[in-house]
């Protein structure tokens, strides 16, 4: 495994995953506590879950607002993602800046509290989570997906309703 810093938004690392192929397919290992621990990533996870996606759908822009707000691993299991992070940290020096991050069996990102998420499939896609703490529906909020400078450049979304409905950037108010 290897990580890589980015300048975007502090604490977001991009990581690449170790991948052994041979005629029978892949193997990849996305998680190992003594990997994140090397790269200074020191979690207690709590959850595992994944989605599946058809092309063309965005999931998010998700979070857990405190007392359960939580580190997150996410790693496309299979197919093609454009990942989306945004900082909704108040005091943080890119407040309301977003990146987009292309994420497939290869590599995956690193989201520290305070980081909204969401990605939107290029391709059908399967993506998995590593989260620290169980989910809270009470504390699940979430922000627009294209309410902050994100566009998927494409006409035929599919959103649910729910993350439809989210409240746009502009009225956000961060509890981080």
């Amino acid at each position: 495994m290897k990580v890589m810093e980015y300048d975007a938004i502090d604490g977001v690392k991009i990581i690449e995953l170790p991948i052994f192929e041979d005629n029978r397919g892949l193997f990849c290992k996305p998680y190992s506590i003594d990997n994140f621990d090397q790269m200074g990533l020191t979690t207690n996870w709590r959850e595992f879950y994944y989605s599946s996606s058809k092309k063309n759908v965005f999931r998010g822009m998700h979070f857990q607002k405190p007392p359960v707000a939580h580190d997150k691993f996410v790693f496309c299991i299979n197919g093609l993602i454009e990942d989306i992070v945004l900082d909704i940290r108040r005091k943080s020096k890119t407040y309301g800046k977003f990146m987009k991050i292309r994420l497939d069996s290869a590599r995956g990102v690193f989201i520290p509290k305070g980081i909204a998420h969401g990605f939107y499939t290029i391709e059908d896609s399967i993506v998995g989570y590593l989260v620290e703490t169980t989910h809270n529906k009470k504390y699940d909020d979430g922000i627009k997906y294209d309410s902050f400078g994100y566009n998927p450049k494409v006409n035929n979304v599919i959103l649910s309703e729910r993350d439809r409905d989210f409240v746009e950037f502009k009225h956000f108010e961060s509890p981080f």
